[in-house]
């Protein structure tokens, strides 16, 4: 088991949200049995469980009943009965419960009209592992070809991996979200997850994504809202000094796990090649997920986005940090860096104040190529959050 970077409190109610398979049940199991000495004032609710989710559903005030006497209550995949919240509402109100509630999205609770504890719990977010929480066993290759969700790390064979990302998105990504009747009709919204797949990491053209998946464009936004708000993916929005106009500009789109996508893409078992036009983007994707997966973790409130002015002239990952220096941060899968890959962060740099520009790479080697610093990927990622 390893250790998340994820704080949890050892107070109040909270939320953890994230996509099916991040680990957030053994996070809560692992968080009690180590916050709480006496286990018996602590019960786990699991609605993936058909009886317990039959009687609730049928009847969520049963719900105090199977709490009673309860200090701490900890409810798995709350979203599959929204109406459930109201009695959880009450309980912390009327019985100072404590309880801590876990989804992959809070998109149905909108839905239903039903707020989040009306601020009465905090939420977080859990992602796939990180290179840090992986520590010594963190392959670059590997994650890159099948991504860093705990069930596939754990798994013991290359055959093993490849079949659970494939039952992943053939039957999470597609079955249960009709079941969570955040779709209508599956044809189309699995003609939009490949399309989508190859779009990774680039600039969203809805019109384009449209008639590739013979899915109409407003389909097609609606498609894309479902996979942010169920964590599978998050938009990095184009820069601009205003933050009004920056949503009339193309964003960017990256899945927060690599093997899904590839999964997705139909090549999950073909291992990426160094130098290879995939091989990058997946790098490139990679290193920002691993920033954003940082800044969520160390609560750094830090804004992302992206800045491409034409073919040759582009930045990665554009950081807004508060009461410090913007960082431009461009991004390259080479071993080898030179003058040329740091022309971007060089030209563009000066129309930024109070800014610092860094490339991040596979090369081990620290230089600095006019105003922009180079690093190793990690040494700069550690340089970001310093």
């Amino acid at each position: 088991m390893y250790k998340r970077l994820i704080s949890l409190p050892n107070s109040g109610s909270f939320f953890v949200f994230g996509q099916r398979g991040t680990g957030k049940s053994t996070l809560l199991r692992q968080h009690f049995s180590l916050t709480e000495k006496a286990s018996q004032n602590v019960i786990e609710i699991d609605l993936l469980d058909s009886r317990t989710y039959l009687e609730l559903s049928r009847s969520p005030w049963n719900l105090r009943e199977l709490v009673a006497n309860r200090e701490i209550v900890f409810i798995d995949e709350i979203q599959k009965i929204p109406m459930l919240l109201n009695e959880v509402h009450k309980l912390i109100e009327d019985k100072r419960i404590r309880f801590a509630l876990t989804g992959s999205s809070a998109r149905k609770f909108r839905k239903a009209g039903v707020n989040l504890l009306a601020g009465q719990a905090h939420e977080y977010k859990l992602y796939s592992l990180s290179f840090q929480e992986l520590g010594k066993d963190f392959n670059l290759s590997d994650v890159l070809q099948w991504g860093s969700l705990p069930s596939v790390v754990n798994s013991a064979t290359a055959r093993d991996k490849e079949d659970f990302l494939y039952f992943y998105v053939n039957t999470y990504l597609k079955e249960e979200i009709i079941l969570e009747q955040l779709v209508r009709k599956i044809e189309p919204f699995s003609a939009f997850l490949e399309v989508a797949a190859q779009s990774n990491g680039e600039n969203i053209n809805y019109e384009n994504i449209a008639k590739d998946s013979r899915v109409v464009a407003i389909s097609v936004k609606n498609y894309f809202s479902i996979l942010v708000d169920t964590l599978i993916r998050f938009y990095l929005p184009a820069y601009h000094t205003s933050k009004r106009k920056r949503q009339k500009k193309a964003p960017k789109f990256y899945f927060y796990d690599l093997g899904i996508v590839r999964a997705l893409q139909n090549n999950v078992s073909q291992t990426p090649q160094p130098g290879s036009f995939e091989y990058g983007k997946l790098f490139k994707s990679f290193v920002i997920n691993e920033i954003i997966k940082l800044d969520a973790y160390k609560h750094s409130r830090y804004e992302f986005s992206h800045l491409r002015v034409n073919d040759k002239d582009e930045i990665d990952l554009i950081i807004e940090r508060p009461g410090k220096e913007t960082l431009l941060v461009e991004i390259k899968s080479k071993d080898k860096i030179d003058s040329r890959d740091c022309a971007s962060g060089n030209k563009l740099l000066p129309e930024f104040k109070n800014a610092r520009a860094y490339l991040l790479s596979l090369d081990k080697t620290p230089r600095q190529v006019e105003a922009v610093k180079c690093l190793f990927w990690q040494q700069g990622i550690e340089k970001i959050f310093s």
